[in-house]
């Protein structure tokens, strides 16, 4: 009896990382809309290519232990890329600023799937696989972007 409920808990934990993967796609994806620079949208795009691998790996898990995937992420993910849109009628964004909302999508999606490991109520395979994306997320080296100070000047319309 105890392996189901390791078990229930396992997926639950999956669940949990397929939301933050979710909400993470979809920031990326927003963001990727708004880069106008090259080295910024190479780099949105190869995290999206992660948080996809990402899900085909946890989609993959939970059908293992029969468990329908979800189909979309949280509501505070959602509301976060509506004040994204929101901000960016106002603000122009540059690589920089690009750079530091991913960043912020990045610590979201890490403080889940840390909460998610350090539970220690899972399985070793579901343990191995959350350890293992979140420590591929941690090492993603973020690119050096160049700003034209010009940029900086026009980022507030009037």
């Amino acid at each position: 009896m105890g392996n189901i409920i390791t078990y229930e808990v396992g997926a639950e934990a999956l669940q949990n990382a397929l939301r933050a993967i979710y909400d993470s796609g979809a920031a990326y994806e927003q963001l990727l809309e708004k880069s106008t620079d090259e080295v910024t949208k190479h780099y949105l795009i190869k995290k999206i290519n992660i948080i996809n691998e990402f899900s085909l790996t946890v989609v993959s898990l939970l059908k293992e232990m029969k468990i329908q995937p979800l189909e979309q992420g949280t509501v505070s993910g959602g509301i976060s890329r509506l004040w994204f849109d929101l901000k960016a009628m106002v603000v122009v964004h540059n690589p920089i600023s690009i750079i530091e909302q991913a960043k912020h999508i990045e610590k979201e999606f890490c403080d889940t799937y840390l909460a998610q490991v350090s539970s220690g109520i899972h399985s070793e395979k579901v343990y191995e696989v959350l350890l293992n994306q979140l420590s591929e997320m941690q090492g993603f080296k973020y690119p050096e972007v160049l700003i034209n100070p010009l940029d900086i000047k026009q980022t507030v319309r009037f």
